[in-house]
């Protein structure tokens, strides 16, 4: 990252960015808040086919801005779920429950993602990476949400809607795959960080899906990110 005449501006090459490999999920962490002046935080996810990128969750504070760089994205907000394409551009408001996902079986997604106003986001991914190298728990995640503003949930039409995507392109229903954790409680324990257990899967017949979900009272999935 290079500063532009003084505090007035970044620039940042790709090169430069920080890159967190995830399975089936590569994120950029290109600004963040304390390098834009609090005006936002930007990164890019590039999602392998099928793969989910954040499942349903919102933010308090801040919007969500999607730019589809190439692909097709689909992205909840709300209720609504829309499938966007290279070119297209999506917003979430704060509060706004959303979730987003590559759309397509067959092809990879690449989108920009903006904050705005900035939440601190890269130590969350790194937070992420970190769980999936076994050097945190999904405990730790669960109590970062009030730092790190983002709020975990469950949408229907969101997993209606995976759900009909996985079964078209063949891959069936179930469960996602990868890191998975169960909480010993409701959906309370979203906000309050309750006792989890978890596990790497020694193996998978469909690990494109992502690799974290949340299992509660329930009995249904949530990809965080």
């Amino acid at each position: 990252m290079t500063a532009i005449d003084g505090a007035r501006g970044i620039f940042v090459r790709d090169g430069e960015a920080e890159v967190l490999e995830l399975p089936n999920n590569v994120t950029k962490l290109f600004a963040e808040g304390a390098s834009t002046g609090g005006a936002f935080s930007a990164i890019r996810a590039s999602l392998q086919p099928g793969a989910d990128g954040a499942r349903p969750h919102h933010h308090a504070k801040a919007s969500e801005l999607f730019f589809v760089i190439d692909g097709c994205v689909d992205i909840l907000i709300g209720d609504d779920v829309v499938t966007v394409r290279a070119g297209d551009l999506a917003v979430a408001a704060p509060l706004a429950m959303h979730a987003f996902a590559n759309g397509s079986a067959t092809e990879p997604a690449d989108l920009l993602i903006v904050f705005g106003p900035a939440i601190e986001r890269f130590d969350y991914f790194r937070l992420l990476r970190d769980v999936v190298a076994g050097k945190a728990t999904i405990a730790d995640v669960l109590a970062s949400q009030e730092r790190f503003d983002n709020w975990f949930s469950e949408n229907d039409a969101w997993n209606a809607h995976r759900e009909s995507r996985r079964a078209a392109s063949g891959r069936g229903g179930g469960r996602y795959s990868g890191f998975d954790f169960r909480c010993d409680s409701t959906s309370s324990a979203t906000r309050s960080g309750a006792s989890c257990t978890s596990q790497w899967p020694a193996s998978s017949s469909s690990t494109r899906y992502g690799p974290l979900m949340y299992s509660g009272a329930r009995s249904t999935d949530m990809r965080l990110m």
